[in-house]
């Protein structure tokens, strides 16, 4: 029996942005972390989400983005979200380097940067890494104890890869 112009249509399959952006770096954390990004495919995102491929492009224009989003997501599931400003209370750890910091710029031990920003940085490189540790087999492939994750990011927070300069002591390689 035809329709009548006044019966809808109804779609078998509706939109669903939000539950799409959700879904699409949550499907995508276990198989970038077994396969890593190079060898990761959207199709394979595709395929764990229930999901075409054309659909993953309609919420993210390439695989770096679909990277960026999940890491996204995974960091701000390990971070709570950011408060407005409270009454002051006891200082957090980020506050306490932020005014090492600032000591060491007045001092002339560093150059001039924003304190309360490099504190943020530094306390992120530690966010990222747990990160990367927590991706499936993370922990397996590249174990390390805890104090030498701290020594490693500290190092490489404060030096960068420059050459040790004279007298400052260099990590050995593959130091665990």
């Amino acid at each position: 029996m035809p329709r009548s112009p006044a019966t809808p249509c109804r779609r078998r399959w509706q939109p669903q942005p939000h539950r799409r952006l959700l879904q699409v770096p949550d499907a995508a954390f276990p198989v970038f972390g077994s396969r890593g990004l190079r060898r990761t495919t959207l199709a394979e995102v595709a395929g764990r989400a229930g999901i075409s491929k054309d659909t993953i492009h309609r919420y993210f224009p390439g695989k770096a983005a679909l990277f960026t989003a999940m890491l996204t997501t995974r960091v701000n599931d390990f971070m709570p979200a950011v408060e407005a400003p409270r009454d002051p209370g006891p200082p957090t750890i980020r506050d306490r380097l932020a005014e090492v910091i600032h000591r060491a710029i007045v001092s002339g031990e560093c150059r001039p940067v924003d304190p309360l920003g490099t504190a943020r940085a530094f306390a992120g490189m530690f966010r990222v890494f747990a990160v990367a540790q927590e991706l499936p087999g993370g922990k397996h492939i590249y174990p390390l104890a805890e104090r030498t994750v701290v020594r490693i990011l500290t190092d490489v927070f404060l030096h960068g890869l420059d050459v040790p300069a004279a007298g400052r002591p260099q990590t050995p390689r593959g130091a665990r």
